[in-house]
């Protein structure tokens, strides 16, 4: 039987999806477990991907894998790749009728976690037959242009923090999320009333990436309190600074929403700061030149209202980088 055009595009979508498989696990056994398929099978991909591309993709490390450098740069392009297909797939389904419309958004990997499940709970209730696709931003430089143009119909995330906004792009400030000093229930400072902010300035940190400025951001908070940098215990990113604050590893300055659980059930306690509370300012990013979908304008308000009325701000307004 002859192969088929459309056979052999699947068959290459599905190789790179083994690919990534193998590299996220770093492992042939686990990624054929994941796959259904076995491991004869999925090293059979590896070496075709590889005899195709006239290079070694991955390398043994022990019972593992790692990608070699060839391999960093198919795994990057195989995920573009299968997003893209998979977007392709989604617009079309909207198109013939099989859904009520796709919006795809950014954000940061903190905020899909803990700040827009809400938003998106109260859009499926009233637009159920819409699909939405949530696209995580990791914490590193990015220049928004970029992600923009593909496939994503806006951005929610934090003003700074690593993101490079790019030119002619419509930033929105809609919300400013308090920031809180947390520390481990039995943290010294937590049995002061009133800290200075010389004896905060003196514990150690944890950061994230130095991407995000959130040490230039603590560095500014007690500018006048320290003669040098702040002490870094660690540097970790997403949840897991909750489980270093709370064995006593050091503080962290972390927005409201990310920790008011912890909070609530006396797992971290907030650290009181002498001066007024900062807050991250958060923001919503599209292209101006791009014609929102109705769905994607209707989640884009929803977001930005009800976001601005959580803190009731009036002095926020949009503004438009050139």
């Amino acid at each position: 039987m002859r192969t088929t055009e459309a056979s052999v595009t699947a068959q290459e979508y599905w190789n790179l999806r083994v690919f990534c498989t193998v590299a996220e696990y770093q492992s042939v056994s686990v990624a054929a477990a994941n796959l259904s398929m076995t491991q004869s099978g999925v090293s059979m991909v590896i070496r075709r991907l590889g005899q195709r591309y006239g290079a070694k993709l991955v390398t043994q490390q022990g019972k593992g894998v790692v990608l070699t450098d060839a391999g960093v740069e198919l795994y990057r392009h195989a995920l573009a790749t299968l997003r893209s297909a998979q977007l392709l797939e989604e617009r079309i389904r909207a198109l013939s009728g099989k859904s009520d419309g796709l919006v795809a958004l950014a954000t940061r990997p903190s905020l899909s976690t803990h700040f827009l499940p809400s938003f998106l709970v109260e859009f499926w209730r009233t637009r159920p037959g819409v699909e939405v696709r949530v696209v995580d931003i990791a914490p590193r430089l990015v220049v928004l242009r970029e992600v923009l143009t593909d496939g994503v119909d806006f951005a929610v995330l934090p003003r700074g923090g690593g993101m490079v906004v790019g030119p002619n792009l419509v930033v929105e400030p809609f919300h400013r999320e308090p920031l809180v000093l947390v520390a481990a229930p039995d943290h010294p400072l937590t049995r002061v009333e009133s800290p200075t902010l010389a004896e905060i300035a003196q514990q150690r940190f944890i950061v994230s990436a130095p991407e995000t400025g959130q040490l230039r951001r603590l560095e500014n908070l007690f500018r006048s309190a320290i003669g040098s940098r702040l002490e870094v215990a660690m540097e970790v990113g997403g949840d897991g600074t909750k489980v270093l604050v709370r064995e006593g590893v050091g503080l962290a300055l972390m927005m409201r929403c990310i920790v008011e659980q912890e909070l609530a059930r006396g797992e971290l306690r907030a650290i009181p700061l002498p001066n007024a509370a900062p807050a991250a300012e958060l923001m919503i990013v599209h292209a101006p030149d791009r014609q929102l979908s109705e769905p994607a304008e209707a989640l884009r308000a929803l977001i930005r209202d009800r976001g601005a009325a959580r803190d009731g701000d009036p002095t926020l307004s949009s503004i438009t980088n050139s």
